[in-house]
């Protein structure tokens, strides 16, 4: 749960930066139907153990189900994350409270604490930008002031709105509270993801007004594949068509990507939906019949063992011959620390501690792939792609980008600059740019076809065995693959986890023997794979909405 907490402060750290830099006044919201229990669960266990650590007491109260409200889960989060750890941050003793409550239409979230409170005057301006109170700043509380009104912006775009309250007098505490609209729950039937199907080819391009990219587009039309050309500085609802579109990649035109290319995957990356989604950029020139396409996915530091044995079988680099990983940091303790994850997966890893030395040790000897930092002095990650890229000994390497998780604005600057220098190279003449492009999808393509045959077998394997008592590691075990990546798998062609599609299976499968059986309750638990009644009970409200007696008399 302390990684957990972690991972979600990081993010959550993440995104004030990116949106306090690249992304100010930019901000996009997704717009799909959510069950806001299941939106806050995830931010409530975190404030709960953000409040215990302090020794704060703790209550949450909310239904387990419901209310539906119409919005983007990640910033919604973000919105009540970043209310949670201000009230925990600015309560020294007493405790910290998370309700929802119902007004007409609306529903309310609030944050309660029994911290420092706010003054009446200040009450009017803490929503402004770099707004720190002065007796938070006495108090020698840090912070950039940003929380707020970045929360403030999220909530106004989901049409609602967010206040505050507090007596005025230091130490009486304070509530945050945010307003939204409600939709109305149509049916509360258990939903299960559609099979993956094995003929994806849909391909975003990526522009601005203005900037010709039907070259490319009736090149790839040709070659079979669905493309869909979006302006982003005239649809504002670009983000939200990727989520719910899924395509195989997105391709961002040059200009584009030399400008905002980095914030661009930035976005991508913080929607789970979207954070596997391969992006490509690239220049092309007919008149001077020169081109260049450059990959743009990335991991951030410290990369993760089961995430370099996903790659590994990605690229399939088989081990039928020694391998060897050019592992390349300035940083001593994530180059030692990356060196024994490479080495924990069988291959051989040599080290270099900066972009020069990298170049001198790959003109020894060509490694099998390259763990590339992008932020290094002297000779960066940019300038290594720049050179390997102009070598036909070195060109088709593979290569995968790590990246600290916070970027600065000059950290973004630098990236994009980066890009805007290997694209503008021109080493390739048009033919060949259009041949790399077709080639890199075509590369993701059959990884997407192999990820979705992998789904098909486990979720027969689920349909036959839902009634045992199943866990992710058998299921990974019977299809030949590792637990880690079943889920990866699982996530990126249905957006849920093995273990949430299991449970959803046996729930619908109890929905059918309510409807058509006379078995008793407990029966039909056990039935469907739940070895204790209240705990299938318990989860049967939670993804129907009602109880299974309930259900079982609604529909008889």
């Amino acid at each position: 749960q302390i990684n957990l907490s972690a991972q979600h402060l990081a993010r959550l750290i993440g995104d004030v930066l990116d949106l306090a830099s690249s992304e100010a006044g930019q901000l996009h919201i997704l717009r799909e139907p959510l069950d806001l229990a299941e939106v806050l669960h995830v931010a409530a266990k975190i404030g709960e153990e953000l409040a215990r650590e302090k020794g704060l007491e703790w209550r949450a109260q909310f239904p387990p189900r419901g209310p539906w409200v119409m919005g983007d889960r990640t910033r919604l989060r973000q919105v009540t994350l970043n209310l949670l750890s201000n009230a925990v941050k600015f309560t020294d003793a007493g405790r910290v409270e998370l309700d929802v409550s119902m007004v007409d239409q609306t529903v309310v979230v609030s944050v309660s604490d029994t911290g420092m409170g706010i003054l009446p005057d200040e009450q009017r301006t803490v929503f402004n930008d770099f707004h720190r109170s002065k007796s938070a700043v006495e108090s020698g509380y840090g912070g950039l002031g940003l929380g707020l009104a970045i929360s403030k912006e999220l909530v106004e775009k989901h049409g609602g709105h967010i206040e505050v309250r507090s007596p005025g007098n230091l130490g009486n505490g304070s509530t945050f509270s945010f307003h939204l609209p409600i939709i109305a729950e149509t049916d509360v039937a258990v939903e299960l993801p559609s099979p993956p199907t094995t003929s994806t080819n849909l391909v975003f391009i990526l522009a601005e007004r203005g900037e010709p990219c039907h070259e490319v587009s009736d090149y790839l039309r040709s070659r079979g594949f669905d493309v869909r050309v979006c302006r982003v500085d005239e649809d504002s609802e670009w983000l939200s068509k990727i989520i719910q579109t899924q395509p195989s990649a997105i391709i961002l035109e040059e200009h584009l990507a030399s400008r905002e290319g980095w914030a661009i995957i930035g976005m991508l990356k913080r929607q789970t939906t979207s954070e596997n989604i391969p992006v490509l950029a690239y220049a092309l020139n007919s008149e001077h019949d020169r081109g260049q396409m450059l990959e743009l996915n990335y991991f951030h530091k410290p990369l993760k063992l089961e995430q370099l044995t996903r790659e590994l079988e990605h690229l399939a680099l088989a081990q039928d011959e020694p391998q060897t990983v050019l592992v390349v940091d300035d940083d001593p303790g994530v180059l030692e620390l990356h060196s024994r994850i490479v080495e924990q997966t069988g291959r051989r890893a040599v080290t270099a501690r900066n972009g020069r030395e990298a170049l001198t040790l790959i003109e020894q000897q060509i490694p099998d792939l390259i763990l590339l930092d992008l932020m290094m002095p002297e000779l960066d990650g940019f300038a290594v792609l720049d050179e390997l890229r102009a070598r036909e000994s070195t060109r088709e390497i593979p290569v995968i980008i790590l990246t600290a998780r916070l970027l600065s604005d000059a950290d973004l600057e630098r990236c994009n600059r980066g890009v805007a220098s290997i694209l503008g190279k021109g080493l390739f003449n048009a033919e060949e740019t259009l041949g790399h492009i077709e080639a890199a999808l075509a590369r993701q393509h059959t990884l997407n076809r192999t990820t979705q045959q992998l789904i098909r077998k486990a979720m027969a394997y689920i349909h036959a065995h839902y009634s045992d008592a199943l866990s992710r590691e058998e299921i990974a075990e019977h299809i030949g693959i590792s637990a880690d990546y079943l889920t990866d798998c699982f996530r990126q062609e249905l957006g849920i986890t093995p273990i949430v599609y299991i449970r959803r299976y046996r729930i619908r499968q109890a929905c059918e023997l309510l409807r058509n059986s006379e078995q008793a309750i407990t029966q039909v638990a056990l039935a469907v794979g739940f070895s204790d009644s209240a705990h299938f009970a318990r989860t049967f409200l939670r993804e129907t909405g009602v109880t299974p007696k309930a259900y079982r008399r609604k529909r008889g």
